[in-house]
C-alpha cells in the first residue's frame, strides 16, 4: 500500500451545491510547497506513450528487440514485471540503445530495472545495461552501467559523468537484476543503483551512490535513453519499469505551479472517488460522497478564472507559460477530463435528491477523467509525447 498525499476533502452540502456551489469559506486546501512526488512508470518501454527509435549504431539487425515479452522469473507479478522489454543479440557484439522522445524539465529521477535470465551469451566484464540522461541541449551525459561480472556471477555497477568514471563501482554478487537510478537533486545528480529486492523500484538491498556530479548550467530539459552492449550470440538483456520522478511544485515556472496545485488537488479527489467504485461502494451515503468528490474535482479543473482549465487558457493566450510547459496539449487535457467529471457531478446530485443508491453510473466518468487528469499534471511539468491515444495501457501515474 503506497503513502498517499491529498489535500483536505471538503464534505458539500448537496442543497448548497445545486445553489451553486461550496459554502463561503470551505477550507479548500491547495497543495504548496513540499508536498508528493509523481512517478510516471513505463510498462510497454516501446509502446505509444514511449515514443523512442533504436539508436543508429551501424549494425540495425544485430539485437532483437521485444518491447514487451514475457519473463518468466516474474511470471503473476502484480507490478506487471512478467512482461519487459527483451533485447536479444543476433550475433557476437550485439548492442542496442532506445532513446525516448519524452523530454522533461526540471527536477527529474529516472529508474531503470535491469535483469538477466540466462547466463548464455553474457560475456564477462563486457555484457551491460545501461540508463543515461542526455540535456536536451547538449551537455555532459550521466551514465549508469550493470556490467556482467562472471567472478561473482552477478553484476557490477559503474558510473560516468561526461564519458568520464564517477565514483567506484559497486558489486552485487549474485544478483540477476539490478535497479539504476539517476536522481536529480537540483543542483547536482546522485548516481545510484541497487539489487531489487521485489517489485519495487526504489526498495534496494544492498544499494549505494556511486558519485554525486554537479549539474551544468542550462542544461534542466533532458531526455533519457536505455539499452544494452556487449552481447554475445543469444545473450539478452531484460529491461523494465523505467520511471520518471519529478515534484508537486511543477518547478518550471510560477504559472505552472499555481495551475498545478489546482490539477493535483483534482487527481486527488478523483483518485478517492476511483477507490469508492474499487470497494463496491452503494447507498445513499456513497451516492452523497461520490457527489461531494466529483464536485470538488469539478470545482478544480472548470473553465473559470480559478479553474485548471481557464487558467491554462488564459495562459497559453497570453504566452506566460515555460517553452517546455506543453501547455496546449495539457489544455485538451483538461477539457476532455472537466467534460466527463462535471456532469458526473451533476448526475451523483441528482440521484442523491432522487434517493439513488448505486454510484456505478460514473463508473466510466471518473475513470476518463482520472487519466486524463494525471497526463495534464505531466504536460504541464513537460512531459512531451506524439501519441498519449493508448496511455491507459502502459503508463501509470502514481502519487508517493
Amino acid at each position: 500500500m503506497r503513502t498517499r498525499y491529498r489535500p483536505y476533502l471538503v464534505v458539500v452540502p448537496l442543497l448548497a451545491v445545486l445553489l451553486g456551489g461550496c459554502p463561503d469559506g470551505a477550507p479548500i486546501t491547495e497543495v504548496f510547497g513540499v508536498g508528493p512526488t509523481f512517478v510516471l512508470t513505463f510498462h510497454d518501454l516501446g509502446g505509444p506513450a514511449l515514443p523512442d527509435d533504436l539508436e543508429d549504431d551501424g549494425d540495425a539487425k544485430d539485437i532483437a528487440v521485444k518491447s514487451r515479452a514475457s519473463f518468466k522469473p516474474s511470471k503473476g507479478s502484480e507490478a506487471g514485471l512478467d512482461k519487459r522489454m527483451k533485447l536479444k543479440s543476433k550475433a557476437d557484439g550485439g548492442e542496442a540503445a532506445v532513446v525516448t522522445e519524452v523530454e522533461m524539465t526540471g527536477n527529474v529521477t529516472s529508474r531503470l530495472r535491469v535483469a538477466v535470465d540466462s547466463l548464455e551469451g553474457l560475456v564477462d566484464d563486457v555484457t551491460l545495461g545501461f540508463l543515461e540522461r542526455r540535456a536536451a541541449g547538449g551537455g555532459p551525459i550521466q551514465r549508469l552501467e550493470a556490467v556482467w561480472n562472471a567472478d561473482i556471477d552477478g553484476f557490477t555497477i559503474r558510473a560516468f559523468d561526461g564519458g568520464l568514471p564517477a565514483g567506484p563501482a559497486v558489486d552485487l554478487p549474485a544478483a540477476r537484476e539490478a535497479v539504476l537510478a539517476i536522481v536529480d537533486v537540483g543542483t547536482d545528480f546522485v548516481l545510484h543503483a541497487g539489487e531489487p529486492t521485489g517489485d519495487s523500484i526504489t526498495v534496494l538491498d544492498p544499494e549505494a551512490d556511486l558519485a554525486t556530479v554537479p549539474q551544468a548550467p542550462d542544461t534542466e530539459a533532458a531526455v533519457f535513453a536505455f539499452g544494452a552492449e556487449g552481447l554475445d550470440k543469444k545473450g539478452t538483456i531484460w529491461l523494465a519499469q523505467f520511471t520518471l520522478e519529478f515534484g508537486a511544485d511543477i518547478a518550471v515556472g510560477p504559472v505552472e505551479t499555481e495551475i498545478g496545485n489546482k490539477l493535483i488537488a483534482a487527481q486527488q479527489y478523483l483518485e478517492d472517488a476511483q477507490e469508492l467504485l474499487d470497494a463496491n461502494a452503494s447507498g445513499a451515503g456513497a451516492v452523497q460522497t461520490m457527489g461531494n468528490l466529483l464536485f470538488n474535482a469539478g470545482l478544480k479543473l472548470e473553465d473559470s478564472p480559478t479553474g485548471a482549465m481557464g487558467m491554462l487558457a488564459a495562459a497559453v493566450e497570453a504566452g506566460t507559460l515555460a517553452p517546455s510547459t506543453q501547455g496546449a496539449a495539457a489544455f485538451k487535457s483538461t477539457k476532455t477530463a472537466t467534460g466527463w467529471v462535471i456532469p458526473a457531478a451533476v448526475d451523483m446530485i441528482n440521484a442523491g435528491l432522487a434517493g439513488g443508491t448505486s454510484i456505478k453510473p460514473v463508473k466510466s466518468h471518473v475513470a476518463v477523467g482520472l487519466k486524463k487528469t494525471e497526463l495534464a499534471i505531466a504536460q504541464l511539468a513537460g512531459f512531451k509525447s506524439n501519441s498519449h491515444g493508448k496511455l491507459e495501457k502502459t503508463l501509470d501515474f502514481s502519487i508517493q
